[in-house]
């Protein structure tokens, strides 16, 4: 009996997901893409700049596609007020 891999850890996005964060996570995210999962727990997150956005948006839309496993209120409230809602559904 062979046993099913367990996922991957989620990519942690910080509490400032501003474009040094987003920097640095992009080769995460890239390395995330290329294995078909991209997971993402941006729970600890309280500002998000326009390039964490785009990260991530550009994640959303690559062949992994993109999971957000957990949401802070800040960061769901950002994302409403762009309407990009579903990010985080």
């Amino acid at each position: 009996m062979s046993s099913q891999p367990s996922p991957p850890e989620p990519i942690v996005v910080p509490a400032n997901a501003n474009l040094a964060a987003a920097e640095t996570l992009l080769p995460q995210l890239q390395a995330a893409a290329i294995a078909g999962h991209v997971t993402v727990d941006a729970s600890q997150v309280t500002a998000v700049g326009q390039a964490m956005l785009q990260l991530l948006l550009a994640a959303a839309q690559s062949s992994a596609g993109l999971r957000i496993t957990a949401a802070s209120e800040a960061f769901r409230e950002r994302i409403e007020q762009l309407g990009l809602k579903e990010l985080a559904a």
